[in-house]
């Protein structure tokens, strides 16, 4: 190993170092500790690889943080999209779903947002039927 290349290693941070900096407070309090460590250690395992191929660091190991905080960022993204279906097939199967009525989507919302009355009958106190929502 040459002068250059340990001088590149004696570079990389340790991860009790970063995770002690102040910019990785809010990184761990939004992903969670043991994700931030993960990804740091993949991290690392990167930068010595590209040390070894390029003797060179990558260039975001001028900001851990940073680049912290892109990866997290981007990896909590739904990798779902909305398209326009100009396949001519009404129902594809490849793109999810039928469209359903806005009405009918929002009612789906509403009873996710609290508890509903689903096998319960107010009006009679007592235990309703599941069947009767569908009405």
């Amino acid at each position: 190993m040459t002068t250059e290349t340990r001088s590149l290693y004696s570079q990389l941070p340790a991860i009790d170092r970063l995770l002690r900096d102040s910019s990785f407070l809010s990184l761990r309090d939004t992903y969670g500790h043991t994700r931030v460590v993960e990804l740091l250690r993949q991290m690392l395992d990167e930068a010595r690889e590209v040390i070894r191929g390029s003797q060179t660091l990558p260039a975001w190991c001028e900001n851990w943080a940073q680049e912290v905080d892109a990866r997290l960022t981007k990896e909590a993204q739904s990798a779902l999209r909305p398209v326009i279906n100009l396949t001519g097939t009404v129902l594809h199967t490849n793109l999810g779903r039928a469209l359903q009525a806005e009405a009918a989507v929002e009612a789906v919302a509403q009873a996710m947002r609290s508890p509903v009355t689903l096998e319960y009958d107010l009006d009679d106190a007592g235990r309703g039927h599941r069947d009767r929502a569908l009405a």
